[in-house]
């Protein structure tokens, strides 16, 4: 009798631990699924104000756009310049060479006395010279323009790279929320699945 009485006990010691157990693993689970709810509410205000970043993000990308736009009207305007001063300097080589010919003429119709070949003459190189001042005021101020918009060109290089990263940041952020999000929810369903498991199996 004692040893079925021992062995009774024991039975219900055994069944007492189960239940215990159980509803140890089933708190543990009920906790899981608390905090993954927990989890998912706060992540889920993070989707309600995805318009808002997605608009930000808009924001950026046009910000950088009108960089881009910028910049490379610059550049093209010092392709110009440069393409200009390339041209007036050889306007400049061209004028240049003829002026010391003409000097020698103008003194040979000096020197045999003819005064109206001279006279056209001094015209011409008159007319060079004046040519040549106007072409030297042009190549400085193109000289000038050029290095006002190499200056313009790195401020926008600078402006340009900072929308980028602005614009890359956001889209990171975004990305990196998002990935949260999708992992709640994973791990939410596997404590779902989990506790169903449990409960049904």
């Amino acid at each position: 009798e004692a040893e079925t009485e021992t062995k009774a006990m024991e039975e219900r010691l055994a069944a007492v631990t189960k239940i215990h157990k159980d509803e140890a693993v089933s708190v543990e689970i009920v906790n899981e699924l608390k905090e993954s709810l927990s989890n998912l509410k706060r992540f889920d205000s993070t989707l309600v104000s995805a318009s808002s970043k997605e608009t930000a993000i808009q924001v950026a990308m046009e910000a950088r756009e009108s960089a881009e736009e910028r910049l490379r009207e610059s550049k093209q305007n010092l392709t110009k310049l440069e393409s200009s001063i390339v041209s007036q300097a050889s306007a400049l080589e061209e004028i240049e060479g003829k002026l010391p010919a003409l000097e020698k003429e103008k003194k040979r119709y000096v020197q045999s006395r003819q005064f109206r070949d001279a006279a056209r003459v001094a015209k011409t190189i008159k007319s060079l010279q004046e040519q040549r001042e106007s072409e030297l005021e042009k190549k400085l101020e193109s000289e000038k323009s050029i290095e006002t918009t190499r200056e313009e060109i790195q401020s926008r290089q600078s402006h340009l790279e900072k929308c980028e990263k602005e614009e890359h940041d956001l889209i990171q952020r975004r990305d990196l929320e998002m990935i949260d999000v999708l992992e709640t929810d994973v791990r939410l369903c596997v404590c779902v699945c989990v506790y169903v498991f449990y409960l049904f199996y």
